[in-house]
Formats: structure tokens, sequence, C-alpha cells
């Protein structure tokens, strides 16, 4: 806010705060599907967590799981579609 600019404060009624309460309580991430990955979570709620675990012999970019949180927006801290196939080196 910048000095001199104005601000409008308005009241709520205690129907209108019921559902606002409602609407930000209700704020939900997708459910999750991760291609080759198990995913364990509690909710889907903001702030729960979510963990995904690759299949035997597949790999997220750096690590085999990983943990993700449920943001206020309704998106997924990370989004993660699949997990990839590990190569095996013959060398």
């Amino acid at each position: 806010m910048h000095v001199g600019q104005r601000m409008e404060i308005r009241s709520f009624t205690k129907h209108e705060l019921s559902l606002l309460t409602v609407l930000i309580a209700d704020v939900r991430c997708p459910l999750l599907d991760v291609d080759h990955a198990s995913v364990t979570a509690a909710s889907n709620v903001t702030g729960s967590n979510a963990t995904i675990y690759c299949d035997p012999g597949y790999h997220m970019r750096g690590s085999r799981n990983l943990e993700i949180t449920c943001s206020d927006t309704g998106e997924w801290s990370v989004t993660v579609d699949t997990c990839l196939r590990k190569i095996m080196s013959l060398i």
C-alpha cells in the first residue's frame, strides 16, 4: 500500500464469513497419479504432505522418492508425473 492510496474496508455478515471459511478450508490439490510409482498421502488438503516412491528400477532426478506439500493455492509444491527408468551400464 502506498501513502495516499485509498483502502476499502468491508464488513461481512456471519453467513458470508461462514461461506468464506468453507471456501478457504476446502482448497485441495489434485489427486496424485504418478507413472511407475506409489504415492503415500493422508489427504490432499492444504498443508498435507505426500511422498512419492518410484518403483524398483525407476527413479526421479536425484532420488528414488520425494516428499511434496499441498500449497494454499491448491497446487503441489513440485510437479511430478512420472518416474524414469534407470539405465544400467554394462561397463
